[in-house]
């Protein structure tokens, strides 16, 4: 079976030899096969082992990286059955191999999990990608980015930006962003979080905004290294693979330089739309940038 996906302008090639289970989002995503992937996934379905010692851990021990006979593998687990429920293969720049336990296949073929293993972040990174946690809002043509971890307030400030501005959320939970002929620009993927909500769109960002609960509304444009800073904290990527670090942050620099980041000191309510609102109006597109 051969699905080709495009996500922020990348094409995505999964070639399986089970079946693959549309489910959520993804259908969305779905392209043409008519041109040559940029990344392409290979699924096979085998035995495997139980759950081998470690020699990088995650902090909550699901998962590990290992150097085997050359090839760099991430390695997932089953820890409540000391199993083994997927290997990930880096074969080349752009070229995977995902090998999913026979006893998961039926789990794991369902493109809402398959996403969960396919390191997206670590494969999207060397196309310029950077993967964020945000809630990716339309407003008029363009992204409104509300990015932060989990809590920091950023689906109650998009759902804000729905009820008074009539604002779209594309992705309700992360984000792509990328630049592209001098502009910075939002991609969604078929991962959306609690929130549920899912797009394709790919829009030009007109501001990205880390909000931060308070008891006041107060947006602060933020200084270069505290906005690199701001923004490598949002960023998903696997920090145990120090090329991956070195490229975050490149993309993040890039980002800087062409997009405005701020802080917004917040209320859930019309008044902290109306700083942001007030901030792009008093700066023009050409500033902002």
């Amino acid at each position: 079976m051969t699905l080709d996906f495009k996500f922020a302008g990348v094409h995505v090639r999964i070639d399986s030899d089970t079946d693959i289970k549309q489910s959520g989002h993804s259908p969305v995503f779905l392209c043409k096969n008519n041109s040559r992937p940029d990344i392409v996934y290979k699924i096979k379905t085998a035995k495997l082992d139980a759950v081998p010692e470690k020699s990088v851990k995650n902090p909550d021990s699901s998962y590990s990286y290992t150097d085997y006979r050359g090839v760099y593998h991430k390695v997932f687990f089953d820890l409540d059955k000391n199993k083994t429920y997927a290997d990930l293969l880096y074969e080349t720049s752009d070229s995977y191999t995902l090998i999913i336990d026979e006893e998961y296949k039926e789990t794991i073929s369902d493109m809402y999990y398959l996403v969960r293993v396919m390191d997206l972040p670590g494969a999207f990174l060397k196309f310029g990608r950077l993967m964020l946690h945000a809630s990716y809002c339309d407003i008029g043509g363009e992204a409104l980015l509300f990015a932060g971890l989990s809590g920091a307030g950023k689906s109650t400030q998009a759902d804000l930006w729905e009820k008074y501005e009539n604002a779209v959320t594309v992705n309700g939970d992360k984000c792509f962003v990328y630049s592209k002929n001098g502009q910075v620009y939002a991609g969604s993927l078929p991962v959306a979080g609690t929130s549920g909500k899912c797009l394709d769109r790919d829009l030009p960002v007109r501001l990205i905004v880390f909000p931060i609960k308070d008891k006041e509304n107060k947006i602060t444009k933020l200084r270069a290294v505290n906005a690199i800073a701001s923004l490598m904290k949002c960023s998903v990527f696997d920090i145990f693979r120090r090329e991956n670090q070195n490229t975050a942050l490149g993309l993040c620099a890039d980002i800087v330089s062409r997009v405005s980041l701020c802080s917004l000191n917040c209320l859930p309510d019309d008044g902290a739309v109306n700083e942001v609102k007030s901030f792009m109006n008093s700066t023009s597109k050409a500033e902002i940038k």
